[in-house]
């Protein structure tokens, strides 16, 4: 299983994901699904993945794709992908 990428916010944060919206702290997006707060949300993500966070991020880290952050408050790690914050 390949990691797109893990979210971790202090307080809930609106978050969309290739443009489906989501809401939650903790978000991890891998191959086959994305997770919010522990809980499997939805299955067969596309390759390409786009990520737009409103509201506070404590860390942001990526394999690939675009991520569109409002604030992080501590690190953002990518390996191949835009990020804009």
């Amino acid at each position: 299983m390949m990691n797109f990428a893990n979210i971790f916010a202090k307080k809930k944060s609106k978050i969309i994901i290739n443009g489906v919206e989501y809401s939650g702290e903790n978000v991890q997006v891998n191959d086959t699904h994305v997770t919010i707060d522990g809980q499997i949300i939805t299955s067969s993500i596309t390759p390409k993945i786009s990520i737009k966070i409103y509201g506070d991020a404590d860390s942001v880290r990526t394999t690939s794709g675009e991520i569109k952050v409002e604030t992080v408050t501590g690190q953002v790690e990518t390996v191949s992908g835009d990020v804009t914050c």
